[in-house]
C-alpha cells in the first residue's frame, strides 16, 4: 500500500502478513463466537513484540482480563507493550478522549484495537459509522502533525445479521 504526501511516494510499512499496514483503518467483522478476538489480540500482540517503537491499546467491551488471557493459551500473555482497557470507556466520546490521551501519553507510534464497535454502535449504520471513521481520520492527523507519529486502527464489529448468507459487499 502507497500513499501520498507532498509529492512523495510513501510505502506504508507492513504490520502483519500484508493485512495490516502503519497508519491505516481496518475493519475486522465476523458473526458472533467466530474468533474475531482471538486472531486479533494474537496479531496485535505479534505486532507489538516485533515491533517495539509500536505501543498496542487493545479496547476491550466483551470480555474481563483473565478471558483474554484464555484466548492467548496457556502460557502465553500479551506483549508487554499492549494496555488493555477494559472498564471505563463506556460511549464513544470517552473512547475519543482516550485515545487521545494515550497519543499524548505515549508520543509513539500506536496501534488501537477497538473490540468491539458493535458495543458502541449496536447496529452498523453508515452514518455512524462514517461519522466514527472521520474522527480516527482527524486524531490520525493530527497525532502526525503534533508528534510526528503513525496510529493504526483495527476496529472489530459484528456482521450485519440481515446479511446471513449474501454475498459480500461494501455495504454490508
Amino acid at each position: 500500500i502507497n500513499y501520498f504526501t507532498s509529492n512523495n511516494i510513501v510505502k506504508a510499512r507492513d504490520l502483519y502478513c500484508g493485512l495490516i499496514f502503519e497508519n491505516n483503518t481496518v475493519e475486522i467483522f465476523s458473526q458472533t463466537n467466530t474468533g474475531k478476538s482471538l486472531f486479533t489480540l494474537a496479531f496485535t500482540t505479534q505486532i507489538c513484540m516485533e515491533n517495539r517503537d509500536i505501543r498496542g491499546v487493545y479496547y476491550n467491551t466483551e470480555m474481563d482480563d483473565s478471558q483474554l488471557q484464555r484466548l492467548l493459551g496457556k502460557g502465553n500473555k500479551y506483549s508487554d507493550n499492549i494496555e488493555v482497557v477494559s472498564k471505563g470507556i463506556d460511549t464513544v466520546k470517552s473512547l475519543i478522549e482516550n485515545m487521545i490521551l494515550n497519543i499524548e501519553k505515549y508520543r509513539k507510534h500506536i496501534v488501537f484495537v477497538i473490540d468491539n464497535l458493535t458495543y458502541y454502535y449496536s447496529t452498523r449504520s453508515g452514518d455512524k459509522i462514517k461519522e466514527f471513521i472521520e474522527l480516527i481520520k482527524l486524531i490520525r492527523d493530527n497525532a502526525k502533525q503534533q508528534y510526528g507519529i503513525n496510529i493504526t486502527v483495527i476496529i472489530v464489529t459484528h456482521a450485519d445479521k440481515n446479511n446471513e448468507g449474501k454475498p459480500l459487499t461494501l455495504a454490508s
